[in-house]
């Protein structure tokens, strides 16, 4: 480098005095400044903010409940009727032994759901659970959220004295297959078959 070379031969005295005083005083200060504080302050904002809360629901949750399921319903092809899920809600708030409604939630916001039906196997001489509604909000599928909910109900199974868990899924959802058998569920082969009793014929 030239500057070094011909700083000491010209002016011993001012180079060292000045080169101290400009650059370590400068890179220092607006380095630290700039980088690490907008780094940290930008990468929350695209990455979740808090953890995920998983709980019962109550009568507070029904709006959020009723558009979630709803727009599970429009998914399957179904017309989603508010006044038959509000019902439904308030008969599972009612009697949560045979029906209860688990959410997911992030800071304020319900992230997920799905519900848990009492069921009994008389071949096994034991209760079991159907679970059904399951839905998780498309931003926050494949972070956990899932997961976290089926532990949350696996949980109060095992409570419950549950043989086992039971669903349905559509033959051609590949990705909630994938999940269910990760969580260590079998697909049991079996064809299920309904017959509809409402005078409206709604599937149920």
């Amino acid at each position: 480098m030239p500057a070094p070379s011909s700083a000491p031969s010209s002016a011993p005295s001012s180079a060292p005095s000045s080169a101290p005083s400009t650059a370590p005083s400068t890179a220092p200060s607006t380095a630290p400044s700039t980088a690490p504080s907008s780094a940290p302050s930008t990468a929350p904002s695209t990455a979740p903010s808090a953890a995920v809360l998983c709980r019962w629901a109550t009568r507070w949750d029904r709006e959020d409940l009723i558009a979630h399921i709803a727009e599970l319903m429009r998914l399957h092809d179904a017309q989603p009727d508010r006044e038959s899920l509000r019902d439904a809600l308030e008969f599972a708030l009612k009697y949560p032994e045979r029906v209860r409604f688990a959410v997911a939630q992030r800071d304020d916001r319900l992230i997920g759901v799905a519900s848990l039906h009492d069921g009994y196997s008389t071949w096994r001489g034991s209760p079991y659970g159907d679970l059904q509604d399951v839905y998780i909000v498309e931003e926050e599928r494949g972070t956990g959220v899932a997961e976290k909910l089926f532990e949350f109900l696996a949980a109060e199974g095992l409570r419950r004295g549950y043989c086992r868990f039971e669903l349905h899924v559509r033959e051609g959802n590949e990705r909630a297959r994938a999940f269910y058998e990760k969580m260590g569920m079998k697909w049991s082969a079996e064809l299920v078959y309904s017959l509809d009793l409402t005078v409206e014929g709604e599937d149920s």
